[in-house]
């Protein structure tokens, strides 16, 4: 027997209703960007997983908001190939993890602000951060 359905999405509004803890978006071959304002208002959630989707490049930024226990977020096995600041702005300092290994990063500056916070100021986070862009500066600690 098998079973058809369809859930009707309206909006952002929609999320406001939902009690999420851990969400995971994975494995969706056809996933090639994540739109700004696509997870808004998720008060619950804690764990934050958008890996093995091999045609996702890109992900906008503001696309979480209002995600106060966010404390993980798994980016990896993507084909991620930047990540601005502003994608992560609202959540990044508040992490424990942030794991981005495994995306097809190309080396820019845009991504120095994951090693100087990685690194400086959020020390808990750079042991257990899955990727560090090799990028040509130093850092002292």
């Amino acid at each position: 027997m098998f079973l058809k359905f369809s859930i009707l999405f309206t909006g952002r509004d929609d999320l406001t209703r939902v009690r999420t803890e851990f969400l995971s978006i994975s494995k969706c071959p056809h996933l090639e960007q994540i739109a700004t304002g696509s997870l808004a208002t998720l008060k619950d959630l804690k764990t934050l997983t958008i890996n093995e989707n091999p045609s996702l490049k890109y992900i906008a930024p503001g696309f979480i908001e209002d995600a106060p226990k966010l404390a993980a977020i798994d980016l990896s096995q993507n084909s991620l190939y930047a990540l601005e600041y502003s994608a992560l702005e609202t959540v990044i300092l508040k992490l424990r993890a942030l794991y981005l290994n495994g995306n097809k990063f190309n080396c820019h500056c845009s991504l120095r602000y994951i090693k100087i916070l990685a690194i400086n100021e959020n020390p808990s986070l750079k042991y257990t951060l899955g990727f560090l862009p090799k990028i040509p500066f130093k850092l002292t600690q």
